[in-house]
This record gives C-alpha cells, structure tokens and sequence, in this order.
C-alpha cells in the first residue's frame, strides 16, 4: 500500500509537470478531466514452469481472481503566465486478489539439516576459539621453558592465558591438557548440551579431530522440497487528493489520503521435505491489515516535506509458526520453548495491534498491544516529534507506560533470575510489571528497568 501510494504520488507529480509546461505558452485559462473508472480483471490465471537444467524442479501459479480499478479521477488545473495550480482527486488503485497460490518442487539441500549444521558449529566456536588460544599459549610455554605445561593452571600462573577474560571465562566448558598428544575441550553441566561430544584438539596436527555428528550431517543428500504459498484474499483500497501549486518562487505540494486499507486473509506458506509431515515448516496468518486515515502531507519540491496528521492502525491476529520435530531437539530452541511454556512445537502470536496518532506536526500517540499465551506487552505512548528537516527525524517519548503481563511460569522464572543477577527489582502492581519511558528514541530511559 505505501509503495502504491509514493507511486500514485510521483505519477500525479509527472502529469501536473506536463500539464504545466504543455501550457505555459498560453496566457490564462482552465483545463479539466475526469474519469468515472478504470479497470482490468483476469480470472483463472493458471501457469507453470519446468527449469530445463533442473528437471526435477516444478513451479506453478494460480490466481481465481485478479482485479486492479480506478475511480472517480478528477484533475482541475487553472494557470496563467505566472502560476499554475491543479487539484488531483482520486480513488485507487483499489485491488482485489482471490485464491492466490504457488506450489514449488525443489530438489535442493535439506534446510533443517542445514540449520542443525550452523547451530552445532555455533556451539562449538567458543570451545574451539579456547582450544587453539590454549595451544597457542602451550607453544610458547615450551618455547621459554623448554618444558610443556601440564594443566591450565600453569599457563595462568605464569600469564600464558586469562581465565577471567573471554572466551576462557565461558564455563560451560572445560579443558584438559594431554600434551604432547592432545587437548580436550568437555561440557559442564552448564551447557545446554552437557551429554553433548568432547571437542579434540591434535597437538601434532595443529588440527580439530572429526566430529562423527558433523560429518554425518554434511553427508546427507539433497531431498525434494515441497512449497505451498497461498492466500485467499488480498484487498487494497485507496483514496486521496492533492493540490500541486507551481509558480516562480514555490513549487508547493499539498496531499491529503482520506483513507487506505490493505488486508491479508488466511495466508499460509507450507514448506514439506519429501513425505516427513513432522518436519514440516507451516507459517499462517489469518489476518494482517495496515489501515491509514487523514494523512496530511505539505510542502515543497525545494523544501522539506512536513507531516501534519496521520492515524493508522497495524493489525495481526493468531499468527503462528510450527517448528519442525528435528529442530526441537537443538538446545537453543529447546530451551527458548521451554521458558515460554510451549509444549506443543507451535509458536502462536495472538495479536500485534499498533495504533499510531500524529495529531499535529509536533505531537503524536501510539498505543501498542501484544499478546501471546505466555506474555501480555501494553504500551501507552505518548511523543513529540520535530520535523526541521534533519534525517532521521528526532522523537522523543514523554512519560511513556509499559506494563508487561509474564504469564507463563517459564517466562515469570526468567524475569525473577534477571532481577538476581542484576540485582534489580522490577515495580509491580500485582503481577503485571509497570515501567515508564522518557527520552529521544535514540537515548531512551527506562525507568524501573
């Protein structure tokens, strides 16, 4: 829709400047057009596609209805030889979208596969970074002492390494010098995956030994991909006017949009490798719409573009994510959906609802809303904003609420081990955390934080 609408824009900007310069040889006059509609529809579009160099590969596109329209074009431009002015009034592009879908086969890596073979590198960075720093450290321990040390103690007494720095200070992992043959990198019992495989460092071959979990997940062959993408309904609706004024001191640009709407309805992409139902990947979203109301926009082409108003609201409801079965298993994940007490693989977002309010070009309000069925975010904004031309433009927030509802116990946990560690302790009113904002956007302070 905000594409749309800098499109629409520029596309009146570029007909006023033609209407302008075809007439500027003429000493007055008035030049009008209207047009009631404007359309194009399709139904049924079906297509598809077969790369020739991937013959296994299969694309195709079904569209029920397409519909794209204009109305109520009215375009009134007075002028004489020293200024022209012309009022734009128009409603679109209004667009429909029914039944909307594509259906891909792809014979490609396994993505999950993929994704567990950066997780499991991740995890083992740190180990790997300490046990190179450790070897390194050992050479030059044998280097002046002609000796090798014998334990991480010897290198720190005699400054070799730093316990206290990272990565060597991260304790969910242990080392152990077996020197001249190896050093060995253990999990503790803080790591997400303590039962997970010691981490060898060959001293003789300066090298990390083959880890039998890595290797077999960089031999798994490429499977076919399954992608599903549709959506049932697509509707974008439009109405503006502006009014352009050119003449030899100004080039002013006044535009109003009454209204705009766009909406998405049941939209779903699926994602299945071969025939593993469990491992499917499924994105779904009834509802996502973005709605803006008297936006008012003025100035010049020499000039800066100020904002005067605007009131838009932002709106997704039950959005919701299923994890695959492989991918719950990784410590990360398991972890993440644990603290928010879910059970059942399914990450769901109830509601997002942003509502923002510019009720002149200094002032403005925003009421955010958040809920899931592990947390509840409430924040009540209030800012002003200076519009001087500088980008980006400063904002600033004046005694701002935000109250946040832990629900689940995971979640509640959480907060309660931030607060012992950092020694804080979050206000309340009951069980709901109450903070306050102040500040610019870009230095905000959160008091109670």
């Amino acid at each position: 829709m905000i594409i749309y609408s800098f499109i629409k824009i520029i596309r009146n900007i570029f007909l006023v400047i033609l209407i302008h310069f075809f007439l500027k040889a003429q000493d007055t006059g008035e030049i009008k057009f209207d047009l009631k509609s404007l359309n194009f529809q399709l139904n049924n579009l079906s297509t598809s596609w077969k790369p020739e160099l991937k013959n296994k590969d299969f694309h195709s596109l079904l569209i029920k209805d397409y519909k794209i329209s204009f109305s109520n074009i009215d375009i009134n431009n007075i002028y004489n030889k020293e200024q022209s002015t012309t009022e734009i009034t128009i409603n679109g592009p209004d667009l429909v979208i029914k039944d909307f879908k594509i259906n891909s086969k792809v014979n490609s890596k396994n993505w999950i596969t993929e994704e567990k073979i950066k997780r499991l590198n991740n995890r083992q960075s740190i180990p790997k970074e300490c046990l190179e720093k450790i070897a390194k450290a050992s050479e030059l321990y044998f280097i002046d002492s002609d000796t090798l040390p014998q334990s991480l103690n010897d290198l720190s007494i005699r400054n070799y390494i730093n316990l206290d720095k990272a990565p060597l200070n991260d304790y969910s992992w242990t080392y152990e010098l077996n020197l001249p043959e190896n050093i060995i990198a253990f999990p503790t019992n803080e790591n997400l995956r303590a039962h997970d495989n010691s981490i060898l460092y060959n001293w003789n071959t300066k090298d990390f030994q083959l880890n039998p979990i890595l290797d077999s997940l960089y031999q798994v062959p490429n499977i076919e991909w399954n992608y599903e993408f549709k959506v049932q309904e697509i509707v974008q609706s439009f109405s503006s006017t502006a009014k352009i004024i050119f003449d030899p001191q100004s080039k002013k640009i006044d535009f109003k949009l009454n209204k705009s709407k766009f909406l998405i309805e049941n939209l779903i992409f699926l994602a299945t490798p071969e025939f593993q139902l469990e491992n499917q990947i499924k994105i779904s979203l009834p509802e996502l719409m973005l709605e803006i109301k008297n936006l008012l926009i003025e100035g010049s082409i020499k000039e800066t573009i100020l904002m005067h108003s605007i009131d838009s609201d932002f709106r997704i409801r039950n959005f919701d994510i299923k994890i695959p079965k492989d991918l719950i298993k990784e410590p990360e994940i398991e972890k993440l959906l644990k603290t928010l007490g879910i059970w059942n693989n399914s990450l769901r977002v109830r509601l997002i609802d942003v509502n923002l309010q510019l009720i002149n070009e200094h002032t403005g309000t925003s009421l955010i809303k958040i809920h899931t069925p592990f947390i509840k975010v409430l924040i009540d904004a209030k800012f002003t904003i200076r519009q001087n031309g500088t980008f980006p433009t400063k904002i600033t927030f004046h005694n701002s609420d935000i109250k946040i509802n832990p629900i689940s116990l995971g979640v509640r946990k959480y907060i309660r081990t931030w607060e012992k560690n950092n020694k804080k302790s979050l206000k309340r009113e009951g069980s709901i955390i109450i903070l306050k904002a102040n500040g610019p956007i870009d230095n905000i302070l959160i008091q109670g934080f």
